[in-house]
């Protein structure tokens, strides 16, 4: 049974920087948007925070009065196997809290005079006329013209979209400030399709490792080969 229905031009399904901020750029050409995550926000979110010169570039353009933290990165070591590279960037990274920073960026679309639900995507149907039929796990529906998925790398939206593609598992940890340069680990015998990265930030450092098979003790297993010690594991499948 539905219990409720409404409309609007556009859903955008997932409140982080992308979907944020195609929702504001929306609502500043004038057109009714409704932006949908299952988060409560602030929330934190698994991700080093790392912002490359392209990103923060376009974003000065589509938000020139946006003001945030970041921690200034010139240093990246990337090991791929047995070679590893150490380069200093042409232009800073930028490494920021996406607790704080998506919070913000939220706070500006919300400004904009748009639309912000939490709910939770459960699949789309196409109706007769070629609008879109939204229903939310609560059972909720919402009736569109046009539907962007922006729910991150295991998105609901491309799932039924696509098919079913392969998931990832993340898991992270924050740790205390020591690091001046970004070290990423991609694919090799131990990271199956899969990477390890540290991102120093601007109050503590994070590290994170993903991949398709990876476990709580595999991690467990990277940090203590790192010398990292344990302390609060965050993860998402």
């Amino acid at each position: 049974m539905v219990k409720e229905q409404q409309t609007t031009e556009v859903v955008v399904v997932g409140a982080g920087p992308a979907g944020t901020t195609c929702a504001y750029q929306l609502r500043k050409a004038g057109i009714e948007c409704l932006l949908l995550d299952q988060a409560e926000f602030p929330r934190d979110k698994i991700c080093g925070g790392g912002l490359t010169t392209k990103a923060y570039t376009l974003l000065a353009k589509l938000m020139p009065d946006f003001k945030y933290d970041y921690q200034s990165i010139k240093k990246v070591k990337v090991k791929m196997g047995n070679t590893v590279f150490e380069f200093e960037p042409a232009d800073e990274l930028r490494i920021v809290s996406r607790k704080v920073f998506d919070y913000e960026l939220l706070q500006q679309y919300l400004q904009a005079g748009g639309q912000f639900k939490r709910g939770s995507f459960a699949r789309y149907d196409v109706q007769p006329d070629g609008r879109i039929l939204v229903t939310l796990k609560s059972g909720q529906q919402i009736l569109c013209n046009y539907l962007v998925g922006a729910d991150g790398a295991n998105s609901r939206v491309r799932n039924q979209m696509k098919g079913t593609t392969a998931k990832i598992l993340c898991l992270e940890q924050y740790v205390e400030k020591s690091k001046d340069a970004v070290e990423i680990e991609l694919s090799s015998e131990k990271f199956n399709k899969g990477y390890y990265y540290l991102f120093p930030g601007v109050d503590y450092d994070v590290v994170g490792f993903g991949d398709q098979h990876t476990t709580i003790e595999g991690f467990r297993q990277i940090l203590a080969e790192r010398g990292i010690k344990e302390t609060k594991l965050r993860g998402i499948s």
